[in-house]
């Protein structure tokens, strides 16, 4: 209701529909943080109620004023329906294709244990670790404007966009179960994303239905030269499908590794804060493209317009960063690349307007979220380049030839001659507010290549899908211009080739993950976890391995000492490795390092496989000293 009553027109009807869930989604969470906050947590789930209440409160309020606004634009609606048969139709195969994935690979019970696959099967478990910590953990109890604490780096801040997990933590509060929590707000998001990205193609194509489609399945299915290992080096197995994705991973050997990430297997699988954060991001460029392509637009819905761009790009920093800093860098370059218009008043208002949600609310969140990280010690924020450290040649698989690799041919075996072809596509644009949308697109890119936003470098493809979603337009309009407007069969043929060769690699990482379904945890490992939920404290601080996928952390949600060492190294925990060194000391009961035991505040000990059969682990001195309250074989649990 909020949407349409802001900005239709000049947005279509459905283009309101799709924004308004991620809104909603993103909304909803920041409104109950704040109630919950001024309640002292989620309890019981009176926040949420609330919340809810308070929404239904504005639907209705705003009912009369939209329903009122339906019947007198009858007409137009009727006409926005009947040409959106397509978007329909990219929508509901989006909720076919991205609702098989999110059920086998969410906490799936197959065979008496909870499944999950491909990358999801990672970093699910970092993500139910910190809503279970809104549940059952130490930020059970919180008040609005303190820093939730991190359950995985004891006595540290949450150095996290968080706001994901906290909407799901919302769920489980009212009575959804964890597997819920995680699928229902990404299984609404994720559709409507990629339902926006041909929305955006479609105007910023000048209605051109059929690059615009093309251009979702470009991003969808988007991967490099990995299909060439496929064939050179493997043979064309299908055993090396389920081994390899083909998208970042080619081989055996992690030096020949592809900087990409794939955008379902990688991305929207197992990134919750990408399958928030990218409908917001094309929602809000929808509206900046409608501003600067439709100058004729009557002052108050370009205003509203405007606001509205800036209420989605607002709420970034909390979900995804990386979004966040992608709009910003494009704005900064649509305002420098035409610094006159600026000055024109109605520009400068809408801008105003624009600004206002994301200074007041977005930039002190970036702000923080940035510099509380790189003030943590992370190594954030430097200036690099992605192929800095890479190989300096490239062995052409199957072929004998070597060319090389800095940085042309870098960007060629991440993403084939999709980096070619963008760059003619931008060229061929007929208008000059196209050109200038794609010059700003051509910013993120250059910004990607330039600076590291985070320790870990493959954090800037995050950015660089902005970029794509601009760009994957250009591109199939490239394509499409050889294949229909090109009287020569070679020349069509060669238009179909270069497409495929842009997604089978995609298309092979995709497939990959139907059948790679791996345990997340058994039925043992989720007894001991609700054994612990059930008997320790919700503040407590446990002692145990690094192990990524931890009973005491993704089922019971509580505070351990040191997680996994590759989620400290990106999230920028200040001496993580210091720890670490002292977590190992600690479980070998090092006489020293028992010392400090009570200097961490840490109240228990957990060993399971990890901690007693790779470390040195004592379990005299633990069985002797400290009462063992729980041992079924696997785990071993001591008070302190």
């Amino acid at each position: 209701c909020v949407v349409f009553h802001l900005a239709h027109p000049p947005l279509t009807v459905l283009e309101c529909a799709f924004s308004a869930v991620p809104l909603g989604i993103a909304v909803s969470g920041w409104v109950t943080y704040g109630i919950a906050g001024m309640m002292g947590g989620l309890g019981s789930g009176t926040p949420v109620t609330v919340a809810a209440s308070i929404f239904v409160a504005v639907t209705v309020a705003l009912l009369p004023s939209v329903s009122r606004k339906l019947y007198e634009r009858r007409k137009l609606l009727e006409g926005e329906l009947a040409h959106s048969k397509l978007v329909i139709a990219i929508w509901l195969a989006a909720c076919v294709l991205m609702g098989t994935l999110y059920n086998t690979h969410l906490l799936h019970f197959r065979n008496g244990e909870y499944m999950s696959g491909g990358t999801t099967w990672g970093d699910m478990a970092l993500q139910l670790h910190v809503i279970l910590s809104f549940i059952n953990g130490e930020n059970k109890y919180f008040s609005f404007g303190a820093r939730p604490h991190s359950p995985l780096f004891a006595g540290a801040d949450l150095l996290y966009s968080f706001m994901p997990d906290f909407h799901s933590a919302c769920l489980v509060a009212v009575g959804a179960s964890p597997r819920v929590a995680l699928m229902l707000p990404v299984m609404m998001n994720a559709p409507a994303g990629i339902a926006l990205l041909y929305q955006f193609n479609l105007r910023f194509l000048r209605w051109e239905w059929l690059p615009a489609a093309l251009a979702v399945v470009l991003t969808l299915l988007s991967g490099g030269v990995g299909w060439m290992y496929w064939i050179g080096e493997h043979e064309m197995t299908a055993q090396s499908i389920v081994e390899f994705d083909f998208v970042e991973r080619v081989n055996a050997d992690a030096g020949n590794n592809l900087y990409w990430f794939g955008c379902i297997p990688h991305v929207l699988l197992p990134q919750r804060s990408a399958a928030y954060a990218y409908p917001l991001v094309l929602s809000a460029l929808i509206c900046i493209y409608v501003t600067l392509s439709s100058p004729s637009l009557p002052l108050r819905q370009s205003l509203s317009v405007y606001f509205l761009a800036g209420v989605f790009t607002c709420l970034l920093p909390t979900i995804q960063q990386h979004s966040f800093l992608a709009i910003a860098f494009m704005v900064i370059a649509l305002i420098l690349l035409k610094p006159k218009h600026i000055y024109d008043p109605r520009n400068f208002a809408g801008w105003t307007l624009f600004a206002i949600p994301v200074v007041s609310f977005g930039l002190p969140m970036a702000v923080y979220f940035l510099f509380k990280s790189a003030a943590a010690g992370g190594d954030f924020l430097r200036v690099t380049t992605p192929w800095l450290d890479e190989a300096l040649y490239w062995k052409i698989p199957g072929l004998p030839l070597t060319l090389p690799l800095i940085p042309v041919m870098f960007w060629l075996r991440a993403l084939g001659l999709f980096l070619p072809l963008a760059i003619i596509g931008s060229v061929l644009l007929s208008t000059s507010e196209q050109a200038r949308f794609m010059l700003a697109g051509w910013a993120v890119f250059l910004a990607a290549n330039v600076m590291q936003f985070q320790p870990w470098k493959q954090d800037n493809i995050k950015l660089l899908y902005v970029w794509m979603f601009v760009s994957s337009g250009v591109v199939a309009q490239v394509l499409v211009r050889l294949l229909l407007k090109r009287r020569s069969i070679l020349t069509k043929l060669a238009a179909v080739i270069v497409f495929v060769s842009l997604i089978i690699s995609g298309s092979l990482a995709l497939r990959r993950e139907y059948g790679e379904y791996s345990t997340f945890y058994t039925d043992q490992d989720y007894r001991f976890g609700k054994f612990v939920d059930n008997t320790l404290p919700h503040d407590a601080h446990i002692l145990t391995s690094s192990r990524h996928i931890n009973p005491v952390s993704s089922i019971a949600g509580r505070t351990i000492f040191a997680g996994y060492p590759g989620w400290l190294y990106a999230h920028g925990y200040e001496d993580y490795n210091d720890r670490l060194e002292l977590q190992q000391h600690l479980l070998d009961a090092d006489a020293d390092a028992i010392k400090s035991l009570r200097k961490h505040g840490l109240t228990h000990v957990v060993i399971d496989s990890e901690a007693r059969y790779q470390t040195g682990f004592n379990e005299q001195y633990w069985r002797e000293n400290y009462k063992c309250l729980y041992d079924d074989g696997l785990y071993l649990l001591f008070d302190l």
